[in-house]
């Protein structure tokens, strides 16, 4: 669910666990049910069942409380109640997102101007940016040096309507003067044929924003910190994106909430089963047919527990029949 997933939250007390068996660790340490937890985390409650025994398989116990006890003996516990309101936060953030896009009439598009970018985390988070977006029902066309140089924008069909978002990394705010910066933008502007009024600036960096300050006479910008959780930005965007739609409430609400559950860390998150894009796990661990074949197995022995009893009854007197009848 977060990019910004901690890895060392992935090994506890020296047994590794994937993403996926964390975020429902998080959730059964929180008190919540297999109902609640498969609305969470936008997965069937099968789904939630299967890595709840895998994780069951690893710490060798049999039960929920099995896996409470370990994590709450753990010295990762504090760590993980913090994730939980990681979790909250991104589920209220996409609840958030759902309420706008049935508040857009159509799909809309914007375009990334992504020509600086080239750093793993600058287009991580472009990614995490598109994906949210998504949820929105905007999707996002990134517009790179390839679609300039080889004239691909033709097809494009760029208009006034369109958003154009100017995505500013690091490098090129430490290669270029702010009066190069500035060149460097208009000379951008033209070459994609748009107009400025189209055109807002996406700062990747919270260090950027008092070099930047001089252009914002000549252009819009937004503030993204990498290290920083993409929620406001992504409102940012959509709100310029649509600038005469009211979604001020909308935004408050997921504020509220998002204020909330700081103070309130186990605040049960209202279960949506209209979800946009269910993210159903496609892949599970490698062992997972056995673990499946295994707990049938046992779920057959306890529904047929009296049959089998008869069974094996039926056999242990035959067999003492047999033997009594070879003594004779």
């Amino acid at each position: 669910m977060h990019e910004s997933f901690a890895e060392h939250l992935l090994t506890i007390n020296n047994i590794r666990f994937t993403q996926r068996e964390i975020d429902i660790i998080t959730c059964l340490l929180s008190g919540k049910s297999g109902k609640v937890i498969a609305s969470y985390l936008d997965i069937s409650p099968k789904t939630v069942e299967a890595h709840t025994r895998n994780i069951m398989l690893k710490l060798e116990c049999n039960s929920k409380e099995g896996i409470i006890n370990f994590v709450e003996k753990s010295d990762k516990f504090s760590q993980i109640k913090n994730h939980y309101l990681q979790l909250l936060n991104e589920i209220f953030f996409k609840q958030c997102l759902q309420k706008i896009a049935s508040f857009i009439e159509n799909r809309t598009t914007i375009y990334f101007l992504t020509l600086w970018c080239k750093k793993e985390e600058e287009l991580l988070q472009i990614q995490t940016l598109k994906k949210y977006l998504k949820l929105a029902r905007i999707e996002v066309i990134e517009l790179t040096e390839e679609h300039i140089t080889n004239d691909r924008l033709e097809n494009l069909e760029l208009n006034d309507s369109n958003k154009v978002f100017y995505i500013l990394p690091q490098e090129l705010i430490n290669h270029l003067q702010i009066e190069e910066l500035e060149k460097e933008i208009i000379q951008s502007v033209k070459r994609i044929h748009i107009t400025p009024n189209m055109l807002t600036l996406l700062v990747l960096n919270k260090k950027q924003t008092s070099s930047l300050s001089k252009l914002t006479s000549n252009f819009e910008y937004i503030n993204f910190a990498i290290d920083g959780d993409p929620f406001f930005t992504v409102f940012e965007i959509i709100k310029r994106t649509f600038p005469t739609k009211n979604l001020n409430e909308i935004i408050a609400e997921f504020e509220r909430d998002h204020k909330r559950i700081r103070n309130e860390p186990f605040t049960e998150v209202p279960i949506l089963t209209n979800l946009i894009l269910p993210c159903e796990d496609s892949v599970l661990e490698s062992n997972q047919k056995e673990i499946k074949v295994l707990y049938r197995i046992i779920e057959v022995i306890k529904e047929n527990w009296i049959h089998i009893a008869y069974i094996f009854s039926f056999l242990f007197i035959s067999l003492i029949s047999l033997t009594l009848f070879k003594n004779k």
